[in-house]
């Protein structure tokens, strides 16, 4: 007969009467359930590849790229269609971008990032990013324990420089979006 029996504290295996083995033993039991949103939609003129910054590969990217004299002085895309959560808290809104930006003119051009709790009725600012560069950073935003995540929405937009001035461009780089739930 074969019994083995784990505790918060051992485990132990019994045999035909013979313990073979006993160890001390912490059990941590974590989950965290990750979402990404399923659909996007380009106003203005489109970022590049906007599935890059749902496919959680952090290697991928959607563009958001204006520069002087191009033929669109803005970009923008919006994120959504996050599926039915797990229902666990805390619920954490996470974004990875970067800005990369280039100007001869103050103020010049800017990209910004914003999230939505009610489909795209009111808007929360992230970051305006003006004037200079931003590192890949990984913005996390709590969201209310009682949020449905099926209603979040990220906006991503970039500004162009003015037409004349030469050699300016802003490019934005969005990596991943994804909701957290849960405990790590």
């Amino acid at each position: 007969m074969l019994q083995v029996s784990l505790s918060r504290s051992s485990l132990s295996i019994l045999c035909c009467g013979l313990y073979f083995l006993t160890a001390a033993a912490t059990v941590t039991h974590a989950t965290v359930t990750i979402s990404r949103p399923t659909q996007y939609a380009s106003q203005e003129c489109a970022y590049l590849s906007p599935g890059g910054a749902m496919d959680g590969n952090p290697e991928s990217y959607a563009l958001g790229y204006v520069f002087a004299g191009g033929s669109c002085g803005e970009d923008s895309e919006r994120w959504y269609g996050f599926p039915s959560g797990a229902g666990t808290t805390p619920k954490v809104l996470k974004i990875a971008s970067a800005v990369s930006l280039k100007t001869t003119e103050i103020p010049g051009p800017s990209a910004g990032v914003q999230y939505s709790l009610d489909s795209g009725i009111h808007w929360t600012l992230v970051y305006l990013q003006e004037g200079s560069s931003r590192t890949q950073t990984t913005d996390s935003i709590t969201l209310p324990n009682t949020q449905d995540i099926t209603q979040v929405r990220v906006w991503a937009d970039v500004q162009g420089p003015d037409p004349e001035a030469t050699g300016s461009y802003v490019r934005q780089y969005i990596y991943d979006i994804w909701i957290e739930e849960g405990t790590p």
